[in-house]
This record gives C-alpha cells, sequence and structure tokens, in this order.
C-alpha cells in the first residue's frame, strides 16, 4: 500500500465565483417567505421561553445549619478512645 495522500487540482480550479455560486445555492428550495416564517417562528419561541424563564421561580439553595464554635462541647480523650 501506499502512504501517499490522492492528488487533486481542486485548489487550482477553485475560483471566488464558485465560492458565490455555491452560497447562493438553496437546496431545499425555501422562498423569501418561507425564511421569514421560520423566522418569525423562532423569535415568537424565543419569546415565549424568555417570559417562562422570568416567571419561574428562583432555586434557593437552602443553608446548612452548622453549629458555631461557641455551642462545641469539649471533648475528652475518653470520648475518642484514647
Amino acid at each position: 500500500m501506499s502512504n501517499q495522500l490522492p492528488q487533486t487540482t481542486i485548489l487550482a480550479e477553485a475560483s471566488p465565483e464558485s465560492f458565490t455560486e455555491l452560497m447562493n445555492r438553496d437546496p431545499l428550495g425555501f422562498t423569501r417567505q418561507d425564511r421569514d416564517a421560520i423566522v418569525a417562528a423562532l423569535r415568537a419561541h424565543r419569546e415565549r421561553l424568555e417570559k417562562t424563564a422570568a416567571s419561574a421561580p428562583t432555586k434557593v439553595r437552602k443553608a446548612i445549619a452548622l453549629s458555631s464554635p461557641a455551642d462545641a462541647q469539649p471533648v475528652s480523650d475518653e470520648d475518642l478512645g484514647i
């Protein structure tokens, strides 16, 4: 087997016009009205999502009650088994 990459002239054949032609293609055949309807639907969905997020209650983390050092009971060596 050969470890060489296949040789191609595709970059030499490319031109700015071919790139523009590629970008202007519309494989799904959308019309301007189709694109406008899609954008309007996405904007409406985003508005509903933002309203839902704004009205949802925020999660509050529960604080863990920690005792202060003043509340601590002294521990003897017997308590520790020493």
